[in-house]
């Protein structure tokens, strides 16, 4: 009876301990994120529009639909997966570039945006001349079966002063130019001179002039 009693007990702690072992000894496998995961969709919806097709980087250490332990900071919720190196944004990657080369980079970049944005502006300058040229075509004039009231006459001609108006608005202060050296500036004076002034009252404060 009492190793009948035994068997029982150790039969449990057998089991137990084979199904450990069993899981210790089981290879690990890529978790890959199906297409319809809402949490971490692989491969992703979209890029970003505003990484450089031309910008070269260093692979991931981390292939993509591999599981990235330790970033979710959400409780009970799965473990964000790796996306392609693409579709990460590219000050990411910079991180482990020069910052001289990085600033360089990004100083090259805002010059081109900056162009662009001129010549858009410039096109759009024109398009406004156009419609200048439009709005000053004559509405108010009569054909010879037509009848206009002098009430319709001054509310045609408001609307077209009004049309002329906002657009030479939009023509004069709507359109940034370049911008001047910071010598032709007021405020590069006085901040210079603000700094005059501070280093000669440390001077004078301590007897030196």
């Amino acid at each position: 009876m009492i190793l009948r009693q035994n068997c029982i007990r150790l039969q449990p702690l057998r089991t137990i301990h084979s199904s450990s072992m069993a899981a210790a000894k089981a290879p690990l496998k890529p978790v890959v994120t199906p297409s319809s995961s809402v949490i971490a969709p692989f491969p992703p919806k979209s890029r970003p529009p505003e990484n450089d097709p031309t910008y070269t980087h260093p692979p991931s250490s981390i292939k993509a639909g591999m599981p990235l332990k330790g970033i979710q900071i959400l409780m009970d919720r799965p473990d964000i997966i790796a996306m392609p190196d693409d579709y990460y944004p590219d000050w990411l990657w910079e991180f482990l570039d020069d910052p001289t080369v990085v600033e360089e980079r990004n100083a090259a970049k805002r010059e081109i945006e900056k162009k662009k944005e001129i010549y858009l502006l410039q096109l759009r300058e024109q398009e406004i001349e156009r419609e200048l040229a439009e709005v000053k075509k004559s509405p108010l004039q009569l054909g010879p079966d037509e009848h206009r009231t002098e009430e319709e006459t001054q509310t045609l001609r408001r609307d077209m002063e009004n049309k002329i108006w906002v657009l030479k608005r939009e023509k004069t202060y709507n359109f940034p130019q370049f911008e001047m050296p910071p010598e032709r500036s007021p405020k590069f004076h006085k901040k210079v001179n603000k700094e005059k002034i501070k280093q000669e009252n440390y001077l004078r404060a301590r007897g030196m002039r």
